[in-house]
């Protein structure tokens, strides 16, 4: 029998009424776009709250595959919930710092996600054409970003934005100095990062 949850969904429904999108307080240069940070996400989160019954936990655990999981789990006073299911990421850098940034990233799309937080500004995940740089890159290689980042969305099931974000992280992790790379070696690091990506989807990764 399906679990009765309507207290969870009045207290929802208050909450969106209640909820004031927060302003991009984080900066993603590589991209050249605006983001909220997890701590402004919470914020506006715990203000829309206040009065709706509602809480909410996020569970940290490791997925056995090297890997790190969250799952957000909304709660009402009156005893029902509701889960975002499992994300599993595994970091680029196998060091505390990485798996720390896969968990802050993890928890923070999750909670926007569930909440309805707009995190992110929207570049409609055209980052080949807006990479910086000045020379025009290769059409092929714009051509395969765009093919693979559509199959990582497909298989993550992710939206473009968490997609955008997750590259963004892989890429200054695993290039530090990616912020000088011409407009076409960015695009080859992004596919060849974006092919990591669907290999571990495809591997379980989500």
């Amino acid at each position: 029998m399906t679990e009765e949850k309507t207290n969870l969904f009045k207290g929802m429904f208050k909450f969106r009424t209640q909820l004031k999108q927060p302003k991009l307080d984080g900066d993603n240069p590589f991209f050249k776009s605006g983001y909220v940070t997890l701590e402004g996400v919470q914020k506006a989160v715990d203000e829309a709250l206040k009065g709706t019954g509602l809480s909410y936990i996020q569970k940290v655990y490791n997925d056995g595959n090297g890997g790190v999981g969250v799952e957000t789990i909304i709660m009402h006073e009156e005893g029902e919930s509701l889960s975002s299911g499992p994300l599993s990421l595994r970091p680029t850098k196998n060091d505390p710092q990485g798996y720390g940034s896969a968990i802050t990233y993890a928890k923070r799309y999750q909670l926007a996600a569930m909440f309805g937080i707009s995190s992110d500004k929207d570049d409609d995940g055209n980052l080949a054409a807006n990479l910086g740089g000045q020379s025009k890159p290769d059409n092929n290689k714009s051509n395969e970003y765009r093919k693979k980042f559509g199959a990582v969305m497909k298989l993550s099931n992710l939206d473009k934005d968490t997609v955008n974000k997750m590259l963004f992280e892989r890429i200054h992790n695993k290039y530090p100095e990616c912020d000088n790379f011409t407009k076409e070696v960015k695009i080859e690091k992004s596919v060849e990062l974006l092919d990591m990506m669907i290999s571990e989807f495809k591997n379980g990764g989500r």
